[in-house]
C-alpha cells in the first residue's frame, strides 16, 4: 500500500482505522497564522446524518468571494449533510458561513477511485453572502510562476503545540513531484522542507502574494513532501461554476485553460 496520505482529518479514526491521539498534527514545524492577514483561510465542518449537530471531522478551505468558498474534493465523498465555515480567532471560534449539500459542487471529472486526483476540487456556496470584517475575507485567484515559486500554506485544527490554531509554512514550489498520486505530470505542486501539511489541512490554501495558486491534496510522510493541485488547470470549470476567474492573464500557462 501506498504511504501517501490524503489529508482527510479524521479527528477520531485515522483512514486505517486506528484511534489518533488527542492532539491532530497538521503543518508540521509551522508558524501561527495571522487572523487579520490570513482571514481568507476557514475551517470546514461536515455535518453527517447520524450526528446532525456535531462535527468530527473536517478539512481547510479559501473564501473566495462572499458566496464561494474552495476546497479539496474528497473532503466531501462521504456522507456529508451540510458545512459550517468556521474561524477560530486567538482560541475563540466563530461560524462565517453555512453550506447545504446540494450547494457542494464537486468537480464532475473527479472520482472516489482515486484515479482522477487531478480534479480533487470542490466549489461551496454559502446560504448566505459571508459578512466581511477584519478578520473574515476573500483572496483572488492567482496564476503561478511554476518551479521555484516561493509561497506559503496553511491548514486548521489542532497542531502539534496543541493550540487550536492554525498554522502557516513557507515553501518552495517544485513540479516533479516524487508522490504516487501526482500523476499525470503537470497537475501538482509539491515542497520537500521541513514544513509539512497534515491530517486536517486538506483543501488549505497554497499562496503568495498575487494570490491562492493552489490548494493541498496530501502528503509523504518519509520524504517530507506535500502535494498541492494547480489551480490554474481548473480556472474554466471555477469559472464556469461561480464566475470568478483571475485577475490577471496566463504568463506561464497560456493553454491550460482547456485541459
Amino acid at each position: 500500500m501506498y504511504s501517501f496520505i490524503i489529508y482527510l482529518c479524521l479527528s477520531v479514526i485515522t483512514v486505517h482505522g486506528g484511534v489518533l491521539v488527542d492532539i491532530e498534527e497538521r503543518v508540521y514545524e509551522g508558524f501561527r497564522y495571522d487572523p487579520v492577514r490570513h482571514g481568507f483561510m476557514v475551517l470546514l465542518g461536515k455535518l453527517r446524518s447520524s450526528s446532525p449537530e456535531d462535527y468530527k471531522d473536517s478539512c481547510t478551505g479559501s473564501i473566495l468571494d462572499e458566496n464561494w468558498v474552495i476546497s479539496a474534493g474528497h473532503c466531501f465523498l462521504e456522507n456529508v449533510t451540510d458545512v459550517p465555515i468556521i474561524q477560530r480567532i486567538r482560541r475563540r471560534e466563530r461560524r462565517v458561513g453555512y453550506v447545504l449539500k446540494r450547494d457542494i459542487h464537486m468537480h464532475p471529472r473527479y472520482i472516489e477511485s482515486g484515479e482522477a486526483w487531478q480534479y480533487d476540487l470542490a466549489l461551496l456556496k454559502t446560504q448566505s453572502p459571508i459578512q466581511f470584517d477584519a478578520y473574515a475575507k476573500p483572496i483572488a485567484l492567482a496564476w503561478s510562476t511554476g518551479s521555484g515559486q516561493k509561497a506559503l500554506f496553511g491548514g486548521y485544527g489542532h497542531s502539534e503545540l496543541g493550540s487550536g490554531i492554525p498554522l502557516m509554512g513557507t515553501a518552495v514550489l517544485e513540479d516533479e513531484c516524487l508522490a504516487p498520486f501526482s500523476r499525470p505530470g503537470g497537475a501538482f505542486f509539491c515542497t520537500r522542507s521541513s514544513s509539512q501539511g497534515g491530517p486536517g489541512d486538506s483543501g488549505g490554501p497554497l499562496f503568495t502574494n498575487e494570490g491562492l495558486i493552489g490548494i493541498m491534496l496530501g502528503g509523504e510522510p518519509d520524504i517530507r513532501e506535500s502535494l498541492f493541485l494547480d489551480l490554474s488547470l481548473q480556472f474554466y470549470w471555477i469559472e464556469k461554476v461561480s464566475g470568478l476567474y483571475p485577475l490577471h492573464s496566463a504568463e506561464v500557462y497560456p493553454d491550460c485553460l482547456y485541459h
